[in-house]
């Protein structure tokens, strides 16, 4: 991984080469998992049970290796596409407990991404970032197949998307001296890249 850029603005650009080919059908799957560790890549094939999953649970669990690969100590990396990802600086003060989600966006994911996940991601809001992105490139690849079925991963990834909106405003408020410009460029890029699904 070469950085490009040095740290500006809390963030950030790193290429992130393919290690390996995995031609796939899926052009998201491919993308994703010509950039896994051939052992990462196995363990995204099967669930905590070894049960097999199918392909966009694949690219969505593969995409979460992918990021923690990325990430830096004090940094969550995040694939876009192309070969690039970004390292986001994390704030000191945020605190995933604290996300003042209104009752209108206590959708079904809010007790999995906001309430249970802060016992692992309670000081980091650009996780939910990484979910929103994870399910992006699952929509992408149930697109590529041109399946019908597992609709609600686009569903999933817009309702974390806003939670992920509502934690760049809550660092604003918690963190001051934070620069937020990372987090607002990532918020930007996931707004747009959801556009083909809304």
């Amino acid at each position: 991984m070469n950085i490009l850029l040095p740290v500006l603005f809390g963030f950030m650009i790193v290429d992130v080469p393919a290690v390996t080919a995995r031609p796939h059908k899926s052009a998201a799957l491919e993308e994703v998992g010509s950039r896994l560790s051939p052992s990462d890549y196995r363990e995204v094939q099967v669930d905590q049970f070894g049960k097999k999953v199918d392909e966009i649970t694949v690219t969505h669990e593969g995409l979460h290796f992918l990021n923690a690969r990325i990430g830096k100590p004090g940094y969550h990396g995040l694939y876009l596409g192309g070969g690039k990802a970004v390292l986001v600086k994390k704030p000191k003060n945020f605190r995933l407990r604290n996300l003042p989600v209104p009752s209108d966006k206590r959708t079904g994911r809010y007790k999995t991404y906001v309430v249970q996940a802060a016992q692992w991601w309670n000081s980091d809001p650009v996780y939910l970032a990484d979910e929103s992105l994870s399910y992006l490139a699952g929509a992408r690849t149930r697109r590529d197949l041109g399946w019908s079925k597992r609709s609600e991963t686009i569903r999933f990834g817009l309702e974390v998307l806003e939670f992920y909106r509502l934690a760049v405003e809550e660092t604003k408020q918690t963190d001051p001296d934070y620069d937020i410009t990372g987090m607002e460029e990532v918020l930007l890029f996931l707004d747009t890249a959801w556009e083909e699904f809304r």
